[in-house]
């Protein structure tokens, strides 16, 4: 958690440079210096263990989707398409993989359109990933590694309720 100062430093640092003389800048610009540095020094470890983390999660859910490529993906948003669009590149065989993400409709719409195109091969291997978001589905995901990721396979066998037809 950073210190309290750490939001107001650009603040402190424009009024040293303002309205503080010459000579009494220098030593107020160090210790500000000597605050960020030690700021980073102190927090590093933690910093990294936690982009490490995610990192390594959302690389392992990359190779869980590449092991049933050729595959089709959906993502919920840019970000995500963006993030996962990364990883497939750097994860061997990632270039059987498609991403795609909705445009200007809702994610369940979405979902509904991709299967419809070409139901035969959409449903038989499309995979959505969530990535810092809430359970999309009530099926157990075939990956997960805490709330950071978690893929689930879509089959006709186990449809997502949104397309689930409904009993006669």
């Amino acid at each position: 958690m950073p210190r309290f100062w750490v939001p107001i430093l650009p603040i402190m640092l424009v009024l040293i440079v303002d309205l503080v003389p010459a000579r009494a800048c220098v030593p107020l610009f160090a210790l500000l210096l000597t605050l960020n540095v030690s700021e980073l020094y102190v927090h590093l470890g933690n910093y990294q263990r936690r982009i490490n983390n995610v990192s390594d999660a959302l690389a392992d859910a990359a190779a869980t989707i590449v092991k049933h490529s050729p595959a089709l993906i959906a993502v919920a948003g840019s970000s995500e398409h963006f993030v996962f669009a990364w990883y497939l590149s750097q994860t061997p065989g990632g270039g059987n993989c498609e991403i795609r993400s909705p445009q200007s409709e809702s994610f369940e719409n979405f979902l509904v359109r991709i299967t419809e195109k070409n139901p035969q091969k959409n449903t038989a291997q499309l995979f959505i990933i969530s990535y810092f978001s809430e359970p999309l589905y009530p099926q157990r995901p075939i990956f997960q590694r805490e709330r950071i990721t978690a893929v689930w396979r879509i089959s006709p066998e186990n449809p997502p309720p949104i397309l689930q037809k409904p009993s006669p």
